[in-house]
């Protein structure tokens, strides 16, 4: 099954997908499905990331099929890349430097501002998200 989540750059994980696009393009995310007879679940954001300080730079959406999700790898403009997160209200995600949700890992509710000078900075390949802080 593959989900087509933004016209500037797509990608499948199984039948989980991850959505890196401009912060403009947010308007592609859709609420979770309150619908319990239907078959296939929606796509949400759960978490913006950029590439620079300060939620600046290139930044895109991190959007899930279901919660908890899947782990998902980031795409190659997105991967190894990353400087600051901003996880939405209601969700917790953890951050992987390997792809595969993998090696170290940094666990965000919130915003993380600035990873510069930490291990995390330009170093995440996957993110996992899940319900609460």
């Amino acid at each position: 099954m593959q989900f087509t989540l933004s016209k500037l750059f797509a990608f499948t994980v199984a039948a989980q997908a991850i959505s890196i696009a401009s912060a403009a393009s947010v308007a592609t995310a859709v609420s979770p499905s309150t619908d319990t007879n239907s078959p296939v679940p929606q796509d949400f954001v759960t978490a913006k990331a950029c590439t620079n300080p300060g939620m600046s730079g290139s930044c895109g959406n991190v959007s899930v099929t279901g919660i908890p999700s899947s782990c998902l790898n980031f795409i190659a403009s997105f991967n190894d890349v990353i400087s600051s997160i901003q996880v939405n209200p209601g969700f917790s995600c953890k951050f992987f430097v390997d792809p595969g949700c993998s090696g170290a890992v940094l666990t965000v509710t919130g915003t993380a501002n600035d990873l510069s000078g930490t291990n995390f900075d330009n170093s995440i390949s996957s993110v996992q998200c899940f319900n609460g802080p």
